[in-house]
């Protein structure tokens, strides 16, 4: 689902508004165009044809009466904005009044929809941190907490290192990996599955990025520092699921760290890849690939080899840009998916089939103004 701009979000602001109905109700309400402008961009909704997903990736604030804001908005003030299309309007309404299952996957295991999962997700997500602190800010009227999740881990040079995580509500999707000289962000950021110390100096984050219909994916960092400064140790997609008419997939990844320092590490990795397919000419498969990566100690990367490469990166700015990245990087080579190590920072790699060109693409890197 497209996203709506953030940038006219001072046009709207909740009242109150007095009518008739069967319980007397009277509580702010937003405008049609201000619900699509405050919510859908907190959420990703996924549907099929067998049943609606609703993932929420904010806490569930509104989970007593976004529907009945929504639903008696919509009559109450139609005239208030006009220039809506009503197709997302009804369609909206359908996914909110249907119910809410949880598919069987790993993908939309944490969809944390009712206060019980929400406090059991919270509290595994914090299992492992050497402290969380809870801060509390206001947006729209309400007021809103988020914690600052904290990670002490050893440094390659042998010093405590304190890495926070969070999440700030009502912020773009941005979340944020932070040491005291050091900043990290993941954009397009929709929900964080598990944090866990796979060594005593890594740490391994794996979090869902937003995705599409009836798509998604999990993706997992592995982070070091080394003088103050993080080190991308590696970043892969670690699921893809889809499902589509009569067709379910699931690409899936297991890791095992062998070695207890630097000097001795490896990583074994375990590729799941099934296809399951009632399409005739379709083959259904269930097969598994392993691959085993050797850690580099002079860049604190985990790879498989170095491979020349010829490829662009669409550079973030206000005029796009393309920069053209030639010669021989450390890869990640796991048949069909490709990682390459460039600028200090992960990129997954692959071909336009339409243009023949080679594209690089990541989701976690330092903010450019760091």
């Amino acid at each position: 689902m497209a996203r709506s701009s953030r940038g006219e979000d001072a046009r709207f602001s909740f009242w109150k508004q007095g009518f008739d109905s069967p319980t007397g109700y009277e509580k702010p309400l937003l405008s049609e165009a201000a619900f699509f402008m405050h919510f859908i961009p907190e959420m990703d909704v996924r549907t099929s044809s067998y049943q609606t997903r609703l993932k929420f990736t904010k806490p569930l604030f509104y989970e007593k009466r976004i529907k009945e804001i929504f639903l008696l908005n919509l009559y109450i003030n139609r005239s208030a904005v006009t220039s809506l299309n009503r197709t997302p309007v009804i369609l909206s309404i359908l996914f909110f009044c249907a119910g809410n299952n949880i598919a069987h996957a790993q993908l939309w295991r944490y969809l944390n929809d009712s206060p019980e999962k929400q406090k059991a997700a919270d509290k595994a997500l914090k299992k492992e941190a050497s402290e969380v602190i809870t801060k509390k800010m206001v947006a729209y009227g309400e007021t809103l907490s988020y914690d600052i999740m904290t990670h002490t881990i050893k440094s390659f040079d042998g010093v405590a290192a304190k890495i926070d995580l969070w999440e700030k509500p009502f912020n773009g999707h941005v979340f944020h990996i932070d040491l005291p000289n050091d900043q990290l962000i993941i954009r397009d950021f929709s929900g964080l599955v598990s944090v866990h110390h796979l060594s005593h100096n890594l740490l391994e984050i794996i979090y869902s990025p937003r995705g599409g219909s009836d798509e998604g994916y999990d993706n997992v960092l592995l982070l070091g520092v080394d003088k103050g400064k993080f080190c991308i140790v590696a970043e892969m997609q670690s699921v893809y699921e889809f499902e589509r008419s009569k067709v379910y997939g699931l690409y899936q990844l297991h890791l095992k760290l062998q070695g207890t320092n630097i000097g001795n590490y490896q990583m074994f990795v375990k590729v799941l890849d099934l296809l399951r397919s009632e399409n005739k000419g379709e083959k259904s498969y269930d097969k598994s690939t392993n691959f085993v990566l050797k850690f580099d100690k002079a860049r604190r990367i985990f790879y498989t080899d170095k491979q020349k490469l010829d490829a662009y990166i669409e550079l973030e700015g206000v005029t796009p840009k393309k920069l053209h990245v030639r010669g021989y990087y450390p890869m990640i080579n796991l048949g069909e998916y490709q990682y390459c190590f460039f600028n200090k920072i992960w990129y997954s790699v692959w071909k336009d089939v339409t243009t023949g060109k080679v594209w690089m693409s990541s989701y976690c890197k330092r903010p450019i103004s760091a």
